[in-house]
């Protein structure tokens, strides 16, 4: 742990170098809330950290203390002999543009193994939470928020590989590149530079790993701050208390990710330089291992492309097989209810009126995570269809804030949003009870038929047939004209067929006495598939990235 104390002793005594890093960080994480809030929190993490390797570039150390089997522990400790000799400020606007071309090039590197990160973590995980029958448990903030933390942690953590490049450029190393004409202000010296190295990086796992391990400090500190943030002061955001918590938390965040970082800078340089004495693999542009680091790519690049695979194609274990039909009326409708909405299903409901009836109807497609919306009769308003990356049209609430590019389609002149908007249709489509939704289960059913192909159930009791529908008890039910609730099962399925629903009656509850008279019809079926509407066009670039991300 010895080679760790020279970069931490230099962290923790150059105030120059912790006051650059604080103050990058500060820039940082402004612009990436404001880029959050004003455009996409996705698309905060694709901007390259260009403040963060010109900031960083200025205060890299070319010298660090001795760290050898000499050094003076106790030394390093207390911070003697700990000041670094760092590269003059005034050489970086000349590295500028090879800088700037060096953070673009090395963080779509980045982001991509940020990418790949995630995916290979979070798609075991989550086929875990699936076959454990815990998928209900994964809403909103889980399927859509996390993959932004997990790609932003990764990229940060890919870093740990690309960093070098940043380091190489700072110090105007000529080294750092496998093309002796890369020290040119230009794109292709830039992607050199990178490849160069993540090839060094990868051809030394051990030094990796512990560069990996000392990013995972401000990636640490940055969740843990968010934490508590959302936990302690966002609920007390509407007071001068929760205020002050918030900006105390957000300001010590960021010292000590500014100190983190300064820990970093300094450990890179000393990363680069051991690399260069020869100390770790005695990579150089001419002897790299390329062999090695090829298989290496090759192997993490199948893996992740089969992960990815199995995220598009939406193959996670999903529970829809229904359970058995018990004997008892009461339980036998409140299995079949159950076990029809938890079955892929087209629904259908009818309300009559006046001239023609009101008719809303869903389809859902839980195995391929798809929804359809369609009205009909006296409803009007836009077909929805929804899947894990797109909606048309986008919902406004939920996941609005993510989308990656919206247009109209010409065929239905609605606008179509590259978004997960079955999270959220999935998040709101419960069957609840109300006019436009199944009778929810209660006591009092009886069977009247029975036989091979149907089950009929009849519920006639109209304080009990009012519960089913709207939730709740009535403290009387009078001037009953008709009062009925038939519903048919098939008994091979164990699902809905049709719900029929008549109440005409006066409902009483304290002082207020309504009139209710309503007859609507349920229609089920299961095992449906829900396609994609020609109308939409080809997927789009966006729609794949959130099938990816979305699991």
């Amino acid at each position: 742990m010895l080679a760790l104390r020279p970069p931490l002793s230099v962290a923790l005594n150059d105030a120059r170098l912790v006051a650059l890093a604080t103050a990058v960080a500060l820039a940082e994480v402004v612009l990436r809330v404001a880029v959050a809030l004003l455009v996409n929190p996705l698309l905060a993490i694709a901007v390259p950290p260009v403040v963060a390797a010109v900031g960083l570039a200025a205060g890299t150390p070319r010298t660090l203390p001795d760290a050898g089997r000499n050094a003076d522990a106790d030394a390093l400790d207390a911070g003697q002999n700990a000041g670094a000799e760092a590269p003059n400020i005034r050489g970086v606007p000349d590295r500028l543009p090879r800088l700037s071309a060096v953070a673009m090039v090395g963080h779509a590197v980045a982001l991509a193994g940020g990418v790949g990160l995630f995916v290979l973590v979070d798609t075991p995980a989550k086929a875990a939470v699936y076959w454990l029958g815990r998928g209900d448990a994964l809403g909103i903030g889980w399927l859509v928020a996390w993959p932004t933390v997990g790609v932003a942690a990764g990229t940060f953590l890919a870093w740990s590989a690309v960093a070098g490049a940043v380091t190489a450029t700072a110090l105007g190393d000529p080294s750092g590149s496998l093309r002796s004409g890369a020290t040119d202000a230009t794109l292709r010296g830039a992607v050199a530079t990178v490849g160069t190295a993540v090839a060094r990086s990868l051809s030394a796992p051990r030094p990796l790993a512990v560069a990996a391990l000392c990013h995972l400090v401000p990636v640490a500190l940055a969740l843990v701050a968010a934490a508590t943030i959302l936990v302690l002061a966002v609920p007390r955001s509407t007071n001068a208390v929760g205020i002050a918590l918030m900006a105390a938390v957000a300001a010590g965040a960021v010292a000590l990710i500014g100190l983190s970082l300064a820990f970093l800078t300094a450990f890179h340089a000393q990363r680069r330089t051991r690399e260069n004495e020869g100390s770790d693999a005695a990579a150089t542009g001419r002897d790299l291992p390329v062999r090695r680091v090829a298989l290496a790519l090759l192997v993490v690049s199948a893996l992740v492309v089969g992960a990815g695979a199995v995220r598009v194609t939406e193959t996670r274990p999903v529970d829809t097989a229904p359970e058995p039909l018990p004997e008892d009326p009461d339980a036998l409708y409140a299995t079949a209810l159950a076990n029809t909405e938890r079955a892929s299903h087209d629904y259908r409901v009818a309300v009559e009126g006046d001239d023609e009836p009101f008719v809303v109807g869903h389809r859902i497609d839980r195995e391929d995570r798809r929804y359809r919306q369609y009205l009909r009769g006296e409803a009007v308003g836009p077909e929805v269809y929804a899947s894990t990356g797109v909606g048309s049209p986008p919902p406004r609430t939920g996941v609005a804030a993510y989308a990656l590019g919206s247009r109209t389609a010409p065929e239905t002149e609605q606008s179509v949003a590259a978004l997960p908007a079955y999270v959220y249709w999935s998040s709101t489509y419960e069957w609840r009870a109300s006019r436009l939704t199944p009778p929810t289960a209660v006591e009092g059913w009886e069977v009247v038929e029975r036989d091979e192909d149907r089950v009929v159930l009849e519920l006639t009791d109209p304080a009990a047939v009012y519960r089913a529908v709207q939730g709740w008890s009535p403290d009387a039910v009078r001037n009953v004209s008709a009062s009925r609730i038939r519903a048919t099962v098939d008994p091979d399925r164990g699902t809905l067929r049709a719900v029929d629903v008549r109440l005409n009656a006066t409902v009483v509850y304290g002082d207020d006495a309504q009139r209710y008279d309503a007859t609507t019809s349920h229609e089920f079926a299961v095992d449906v598939n829900v396609e994609r509407p020609v109308e939409l066009g080809p997927p789009r670039p966006g729609e794949a990235v959130w099938r990816l991300l979305v699991y």
